[in-house]
């Protein structure tokens, strides 16, 4: 009798612990972070000027609203993109046929986390910069289209990483000032044709889903 109960109790507690943990991974929907970024930029004049710092301000999180509410297009120059949630959000802006280009370091490719790859996979327009004379280190996001249906920059010290957005001291500022705009829009221009698209890579990837989908054994 008493190894029964206990049985039952064993049972109810793993069916509690798995709810716990279904609930845990749920995913946050798009229209959660459109909502944040809209209370955390609202400007009764429609004009934006705002200073985030990490880890206090909660930078992720309206950069995230900001993706995912743009209806034109985003231009991306990040020294890192390693976020797994800012990936997942710009693949989704393709998907709307939202038009991403993304620009980064030659040495992102490197990168042992590197999410880069993916992004080129799915059909975003991935562009490697490499000089001798130093390193692409910018980190800014241009946004065409998105709230008060004006353009939005974002830009700062933090590379869209974990430690970038929640751990380091970083600062990102949020304006959408059309002159400053416009010098950012150059500056990116500059640099589509300062870099390259880097096939290599994207071939490399391409061979190793296929060893994969046909359960073929490699070494790195």
């Amino acid at each position: 009798m008493k190894k029964k109960s206990y049985l039952k109790y064993t049972v109810f507690v793993i069916f509690l612990t798995g709810i716990v943990v279904v609930q845990s991974k749920k995913e946050v929907l798009p229209e959660y972070y459109v909502d944040y970024a809209r209370t955390v930029l609202g400007s009764e004049g429609g004009d934006i000027q705002q200073v985030f710092f990490s880890p206090d301000d909660n930078i992720k999180s309206v950069l995230l609203g900001l993706i995912h509410n743009e209806q034109s297009f985003i231009y991306v120059a990040q020294y890192r993109i390693l976020d797994k949630d800012v990936i997942g959000a710009l693949r989704q802006a393709m998907a709307r046929k939202v038009l991403v280009i993304v620009i980064t370091d030659c040495s992102s490719f490197l990168d042992k986390y590197e999410k880069i790859t993916q992004l080129q996979l799915d059909g975003v327009e991935v562009r490697s910069y490499a000089s001798r004379q130093g390193i692409m280190h910018n980190k800014f996001f241009i946004f065409g289209n998105n709230f008060f249906s004006k353009p939005i920059v974002v830009a700062g010290s933090a590379n869209a990483t974990l430690w970038g957005y929640t751990k380091n001291q970083e600062n990102v500022f949020i304006i959408n000032n059309s002159q400053l705009i416009k010098k950012y829009r150059d500056k990116f221009m500059d640099l589509i044709d300062k870099s390259t698209i880097p096939v290599l890579n994207l071939l490399l990837a391409k061979l190793k889903d296929q060893i994969n989908a046909n359960n073929i054994v490699y070494f790195e």
